[in-house]
């Protein structure tokens, strides 16, 4: 009976250890890595500049740089629709030495935000429109055959009564399409009916001044990332790494 008891003692002590093993740490051999952001405020919004610094013990590797433009202050319509609209761009990250930025790699991404008890949708739509025109009255009556500037949206429900649509286009062609403006009205027509009429959910003016400064103004976070960087160590954030657990 002796000899079981201290078998019996010898597995339950091997089971606490195993146990423990369970969770213990590895050691953490990860590079640890820096980020480095800039901010800087422009054309009614503010700019977020990144790149990734990764230290492999003296040898240092970067990230492409991102960089992000949004608008300070959502736009709200008469409907009760929002307006947010982002200026993206990620620099090639074999291309450090690059001069300029085609306006074609800078996508503008806009955002719109809808409330059933506006009274506009009551369901999230399948497909959509959002089309852009060279005028400066949103309010026009326009026919389906209006010149416009147009891409589709993509349509995203949260919740039972809230949705939201989303339309992407090109700095280039936007501003290629407004020349000779500052803002261009807009609206957001659903499929048309047996009538050959899409249904208006919403109209604005989108102000597009500001965003024939946004290569130069990559350049110049360009120089200001760079300028971190050169320092990583002291004057970007490091980023706190979750520790590894061994598991058997």
């Amino acid at each position: 009976m002796a000899i079981v008891r201290s078998a019996l003692a010898i597995l339950s002590l091997s089971g606490l250890c195993a146990a423990g093993a369970g969770h213990a740490q590895a050691p953490d051999n990860r590079s640890p890595y820096y980020t480095c952001v800039v901010f800087e405020k422009q054309g009614g919004g503010t700019w977020r500049a990144s790149r990734e610094m990764t230290d492999n013990g003296g040898a240092v590797t970067a990230s492409g740089d991102i960089y992000e433009w949004e608008v300070d202050e959502p736009v709200k319509l008469a409907s009760g629709t929002t307006l947010n609209w982002y200026a993206r761009y990620r620099w090639p990250k074999d291309s450090a030495e690059q001069k300029k930025i085609a306006g074609t790699d800078i996508l503008v991404d806009l955002h719109f935000g809808f409330s059933a008890k506006s009274g506009v949708i009551y369901q999230k739509p399948d497909k959509g429109w959002f089309h852009l025109y060279r005028s400066v009255d949103p309010e026009k009556d326009r026919h389906p055959f209006t010149t416009s500037l147009t891409t589709l949206t993509y349509w995203h429900q949260y919740g039972s009564d809230r949705f939201s649509a989303q339309a992407g286009l090109s700095v280039d062609n936007l501003l290629a399409f407004g020349s000779g403006y500052d803002s261009l009205a807009w609206d957001i027509r659903l499929p048309p009916d047996a009538n050959g009429n899409g249904k208006v959910v919403a109209k604005g003016m989108l102000p597009i001044a500001a965003m024939r400064d946004h290569a130069s103004s990559i350049l110049k976070l360009r120089k200001l990332v760079d300028k971190k960087a050169a320092n990583f160590r002291k004057s970007c954030n490091i980023v706190p790494m979750v520790p590894v657990s061994v598991r058997p």
